[in-house]
């Protein structure tokens, strides 16, 4: 084969892996919420309620999700966590200080 095609192949192997290593050790709950034809929002919406947290991954937080009557409409949603102590405790990323302290 052409080292071209070699080097190709053995990155996107490389890139895999660091995919899924990324991801494994996080519950499946850590993930942005469902909220197109769910009747919910990521963001606050006057006399909405919250209904859980979500993670949201690029800011590597716990957010609320807000829904109009406080309940979820759409399943994927059911298993978000309640409170943002759990979502946090499942899902957020620990501090390292610069000494190398946690």
């Amino acid at each position: 084969k052409p080292y071209g095609k070699i080097l190709v192949e053995g990155m996107t192997i490389f890139i895999i892996i660091l995919l899924i290593a990324g991801c494994q050790g996080k519950d499946h709950r850590c993930r942005r919420p469902v909220t197109t034809n769910c009747n919910a929002s990521e963001s606050f919406i006057d006399g909405w309620k919250y209904t859980g947290w979500y993670y949201h991954t690029e800011f590597r937080a716990c957010r609320p999700l807000y829904t109009p009557n406080g309940w979820h409409t759409c399943p994927e949603n059911y298993e978000l966590p309640r409170a943002r102590q759990m979502c946090e405790d499942l899902c957020a990323e620990p501090c390292t200080r610069t000494n190398g302290a946690p």
